[in-house]
């Protein structure tokens, strides 16, 4: 009896060690600081007529609305004996992530015919502060990302936020010292190529366990 009581104890306690947060307000926590960083971003973006930044800014959009869904997700399976619930949650996710880099590697084609200098000191300041907010969300959701792929997926959605992120910043440094205008819009469709692989490879997955 007392075993039963033991193991049943480190199930729960497997949601709240490390930094102690439920998955809930894990997903509130990375919705509002995302939320937040969108309207910078694209304010900024525009400012500075940069693609990049207006990109991630996109990107940083879907992944809100895909972590609301998540969210959504982890609540209905909660609720219900079944978990699929949270299976259609990561399909959706992985599916608004790749149509969303589609249209980015879209918008940078269009750029390419006529390609232009942004601001780089604006750049590097905006995506310095995005790399941090995505970096620390994507953290909150390490914890359970190897046991649940609707966890995953938003973990993998924060990370690859952070790496675009860190990416605009190594994009503005050149900018800034080599006066390289094709590298905003070449850089987009690089990242946005990496992150289409990923997100594809989560659909896939979610598909093969929906038909279990």
């Amino acid at each position: 009896m007392s075993g039963s009581h033991h193991h049943h104890h480190d199930n729960c306690e497997h949601h709240h060690h490390g930094d102690g947060l439920k998955p809930d307000r894990i997903f509130k926590i990375g919705i509002t600081l995302n939320l937040l960083f969108v309207f910078i971003e694209l304010y900024y973006g525009y400012v500075v007529d940069s693609l990049a930044l207006i990109s991630d800014a996109f990107h940083n959009l879907t992944d809100v609305f895909a972590l609301m869904v998540g969210w959504l997700g982890y609540e209905l399976t909660k609720r219900s004996t079944a978990t699929k619930y949270s299976l259609w949650a990561a399909l959706f996710n992985s599916s608004v992530l790749w149509l969303g880099s589609c249209w980015v590697i879209y918008e940078a084609l269009q750029r390419l015919k006529n390609p232009e200098l942004p601001v780089a000191t604006v750049m590097i300041a905006v995506s310095s502060v995005g790399f941090v907010i995505n970096f620390v969300s994507a953290k909150l959701f390490h914890k359970d990302h190897h046991h649940d792929l609707n966890m995953k997926s938003a973990y993998l959605h924060l990370m690859a936020d952070a790496a675009i992120s860190l990416g605009v910043t190594i994009a503005g440094v050149l900018i800034y010292f080599y006066s390289i205008n094709w590298i905003d819009p070449v850089f987009s469709i690089v990242i946005s190529i990496v992150i289409i692989y990923g997100s594809g490879k989560i659909v896939f997955e979610s598909l093969k366990r929906l038909k279990e």
